[in-house]
C-alpha cells in the first residue's frame, strides 16, 4: 500500500519499526554498514513525520519522538561498534536530549530511557579515556536508577539497572585508582544481587553477575593488599562459577570464567606464601585451559591461557623448591609461546613477553645448576629483545631486562 501511494501514519510507523528491527538484527551479526543504513532510514521516516507537525495528535507526536530516540541510540551503537567515538557520542547525546524532555513528566519508562542514555554516553567517554566525564554521566544515570527503585523496590528490572550503574561507576573509580570508592560501588552491586539470587537461585544470569561482583571486589582488595579478604571474595566467585559449569558443561565461556577464577584464587594463595594451595588452584585452572585449547587449537586466546597456566604451575613448583617439575611446566609454557610468537610476528607485546620468559627460564636453569641451557636461554632472550629495545627506546622495563641479560651472560662466561 505504501508503494501504491496509500500512505497512512500507521503504515509509515510500521515501515520505520521494520527498519529498526532490521538495523538491530544486522548490528547483532556485525553488519554495521547495513545497520547504519536501516537505522538512518527509520530515523528519516520519524523525522519527516514529525516535521509535518502532528500537533493535533499528542500520542502520535510522542511515538515519533520515541522512535527518533530509539534510532539515535541504534545509530550510536553502530558508530561505537565501528570505533567512530565522536559520531557515537553525538548520536547518544541527541537521544539524551529527547529523553530529557519527556522524562520531565515523571514517566517511569522515559526516566529509565534517560538513565540508559547517560550510561551509553558514559561508555563512549570511557572509550575516549575521558574518565571524569564518564563518571559524571554514570552518576547521572545512577541517580535516576535510584529514584526508580525507591518508587518501586519490587521492580526487578530497575534493581538490575541500579546494579549495573554501580558497577560501571566502580570500573571508572578503579581505573582512577580510587580504591575505597570502587570497593563501595562493587559492594553495592553485590548487595543488590544477593537478595535477587536468593529469590531465584536458578537464574544463571544473576548468578554470573554475582560472581563478577565478587571478582571485582577481590580485585580491589588485592590492590589494597588485603589478601585475606581478597581470597574470600575470589573463593565466593569461584564457588558460583563451579555451580554454573556443573549445570552446563557445554558452556565454554563459563569454563573459561572458571579457569580465571581458579587462577585468581591461586594468585592470592601464592602471594600469601601458600604454594601448595596455589599449586592446587593453578592445576585446576590448567586442567580447564588444556581442555579448551585442545578443543580449538586455532583459538589464540585459549592457547595463551594454557601457556599462562603452565607458567603459573611452574611458579608454584619453583616456590616449593621443586626445580625439575618447575622446568617441565615452564618448557610446556615456552613451547606454546614460541608457536604464538611465530604466528604473530607483528605482535610486539607477544614478542616482548617471549623474550622476558626466556630470561625467566635462564634464571631457573641457573638455579638448577644448568649453565649451558641458562646461557642458551639468555642468548635467545637477547636475540628477541635487543631489536625491540632499539625500535622502542622508551620501554624502560625492556631496557632493564636487556641489561640484566648482558650481566648474567657475562657472569656465566667467567
Amino acid at each position: 500500500m505504501i508503494q501504491s501511494g496509500q500512505v497512512t501514519p500507521d503504515l509509515r510507523l510500521s515501515e520505520a519499526a521494520a527498519l529498526d528491527e532490521t538495523a538491530r538484527s544486522l548490528l547483532a551479526i556485525g553488519d554495521t554498514a547495513g545497520a547504519l543504513a536501516a537505522g538512518g532510514e527509520a530515523k528519516q521516516i520519524y523525522e519527516t513525520m514529525l516535521a509535518a507537525k502532528p500537533g493535533n495528535a499528542d500520542q502520535l507526536y510522542a511515538r515519533l519522538e520515541y522512535g527518533i530516540n530509539i534510532e539515535c541510540d541504534r545509530i550510536g551503537a553502530v558508530r561505537l561498534a565501528e570505533g567512530n567515538l565522536a559520531e557515537a557520542l553525538k548520536s547518544f547525546q541527541a537521544g539524551l536530549a529527547i529523553a530529557e524532555r519527556f522524562a520531565k513528566s515523571g514517566d517511569a519508562q522515559w526516566l529509565r530511557d534517560l538513565s540508559s542514555s547517560h550510561e551509553r554516553i558514559g561508555d563512549v567517554q570511557v572509550a575516549q579515556k575521558d574518565l571524569l566525564e564518564a563518571l559524571q554521566s554514570y552518576e547521572a544515570g545512577l541517580a535516576i536508577a535510584e529514584r526508580l527503585v525507591k518508587s518501586d523496590s519490587r521492580n526487578i528490572r530497575w534493581q538490575d539497572d541500579l546494579g549495573i550503574a554501580h558497577e560501571k561507576i566502580g570500573d571508572v573509580q578503579m581505573a582512577e585508582g580510587d580504591l575505597a570508592a570502587a570497593l563501595t560501588s562493587y559492594e553495592a552491586k553485590r548487595d543488590i544481587l544477593l537478595p535477587l539470587v536468593q529469590t531465584d537461585p536458578e537464574n544463571a544470569e544473576w548468578q554470573l553477575d554475582l560472581s563478577v561482583a565478587y571478582e571485582k571486589i577481590g580485585n580491589v582488595e588485592v590492590a589494597q593488599a588485603n589478601l585475606p579478604e581478597a581470597l574470600k571474595s575470589y573463593q565466593a566467585s569461584l564457588a558460583i562459577r563451579e555451580r554454573l559449569t556443573r549445570s552446563d558443561r557445554s558452556n565454554l565461556v563459563w569454563q573459561r570464567d572458571l579457569s580465571i577464577a581458579y587462577e585468581k584464587t591461586g594468585n592470592v594463595q601464592f602471594a600469601e606464601r601458600n604454594p601448595p594451595g596455589a599449586l592446587k588452584s593453578y592445576l585446576a585452572a590448567l586442567d580447564i585451559s588444556d581442555r579448551l585449547a585442545t578443543s580449538d587449537p586455532g583459538n589464540g586466546d585459549w592457547q595463551r591461557d594454557l601457556s599462562v597456566s603452565y607458567e603459573k604451575v611452574g611458579d608454584a613448583h619453583l616456590e616449593e623448591g621443586n626445580l625439575p617439575d618447575a622446568l617441565k611446566s615452564y618448557q610446556a609454557s615456552l613451547a606454546i609461546m614460541v608457536r604464538l610468537a611465530k604466528s604473530n610476528p607483528g605482535n610486539v607485546g607477544l614478542q616482548g613477553e617471549l623474550a622476558v620468559f626466556y630470561a625467566k627460564l635462564a634464571f631457573v636453569y641457573k638455579k638448577a645448576g644448568d649453565s649451558a641451557n641458562a646461557q642458551t636461554a639468555l642468548v635467545q632472550a637477547r636475540a628477541i629483545l635487543a631489536p625491540l629495545v632499539a625500535q622502542y627506546p622508551g620501554e624502560a622495563q625492556w631496557k632493564k631486562v636487556l641489561a640484566w641479560l648482558d650481566q648474567q651472560s657475562a657472569a656465566l662466561g667467567k
